[in-house]
């Protein structure tokens, strides 16, 4: 499979998530080669592995199954895909 950038923005709500769960997300963020501070940018995107690293170090120390579904509950893709279409 291609190397597929996400909206970094998606990886920071991930991380967000994790740390109002008690997870060190900056470790996290860390350990998956990216800095926090340039998740913040607007057109930020992050590599695929390094977004499949954070949920991957978030699962494990988390322990909670239901990650993707309270992630899911976080976000909306609906200003990344106006974005795609202009």
């Amino acid at each position: 499979m291609p190397n597929a950038d996400f909206p970094a923005i998606l990886t920071s709500s991930l991380l967000d998530l994790l740390e109002s769960w008690g997870v060190d997300a900056d470790a996290i963020a860390t350990r998956a080669h990216l800095a926090r501070i340039d998740l913040s940018r607007p057109a930020a995107t992050v590599t695929r592995e390094s977004h499949l690293e954070v949920v991957r170090q978030g699962l494990a120390i988390c322990g909670r199954p239901d990650l993707g579904l309270q992630f899911g509950k976080r976000i909306s893709l609906a200003p990344i895909f106006r974005r795609k279409r202009r």
